[in-house]
Parts: C-alpha cells; sequence; structure tokens
C-alpha cells in the first residue's frame, strides 16, 4: 500500500506511519490560469492506493484534486483506490429548501462514485437529515471518529 497526500500531508504522514506503509506525495502545482497539474512520482500499478484529502477550506479546489487524483490511479492500474477524507464537505445541503436549490449532499457522492473509488473513510460527517452516508453512496463508506 502506498499513502499519497494531496493537500493533507501532515495526516497522511501520519496514517502511512501508523499502517507501515510507503509515503508519497502527489505532485500538485497550478498552471498560470489555475488549473491543476497533477502527477503521481510512485508507481501505482496493481498497488492499493490510499488518497489521503480533507475538503475542509477551499473544498472546490480539493475536491478536484481528489477527484484528479483517483482516476488517475485507477488509469495507471492501482488495484484499489481507498479515499480517506477526513472533513467531507457539502453534507449540509441536503434538502431542497427553496424551489430550484442543489442538493450537494446527494450530488458529491455521485461525483466521487465516478472516480471509481473502491471506498471512503471519513470523520463525523455533517449529517443533518441523512442518517448515514450509506443511503446517499453506493461505495462502501467508513464513519469514523
Amino acid at each position: 500500500m502506498i499513502v499519497f497526500a494531496c493537500s493533507s500531508i501532515p495526516l497522511a504522514k501520519n496514517i502511512a506511519k501508523k499502517l507501515k506503509a510507503k509515503f508519497s506525495k502527489l505532485e500538485v502545482k497550478r498552471f498560470p490560469d489555475g488549473e491543476i497539474y497533477l502527477r503521481f512520482r510512485e508507481e501505482v500499478r496493481n498497488k492499493d492506493v490510499l488518497i489521503v484529502q480533507s475538503l475542509a477550506n477551499n473544498p472546490n479546489e480539493k475536491i478536484v484534486e481528489l477527484l484528479f487524483s483517483s482516476l488517475t490511479a485507477k488509469e495507471l492500474k492501482a488495484k484499489r483506490v481507498l479515499a480517506i477524507i477526513p472533513y467531507l464537505a457539502y453534507m449540509r445541503q441536503d434538502k431542497s429548501f427553496k424551489k430550484g436549490e442543489c442538493i450537494s449532499a446527494k450530488i458529491l457522492p455521485k461525483l466521487i462514485e465516478c472516480c471509481k473509488i473502491n471506498a471512503i473513510f471519513t470523520l463525523n460527517p455533517h449529517l443533518h437529515r441523512i442518517k448515514s452516508l450509506s443511503e446517499i453512496f453506493s461505495i462502501p463508506v467508513f464513519e469514523l471518529s
């Protein structure tokens, strides 16, 4: 197993240490127009890949990093892609209160599932009317505290 860090470098290092797994930082840069450049520096073919990415503070940018890294790992033939997402953004808007409102708590899981992530681990999600993340995700999600 290789533990990769997007923005959550100290946490990813600690997780790798606890798992006695290899740690690697993803190379993430910005192009002049703000687009993301992402590169795996380690070979991931036939390996379990654990991507650590909190979605707190600038969640939109961090979601793109998570989506790009998980899909890239799959394209590079990783055996499994697991995501540790300590803060899972967009869970508060779980109902439409006004006509035309986006229900982000139902859309984010669909985006994540499109990236072929095999399982997610998250901490204390901010759920209100949704009782469990298994109601909105079709992949295994482990809610830790």
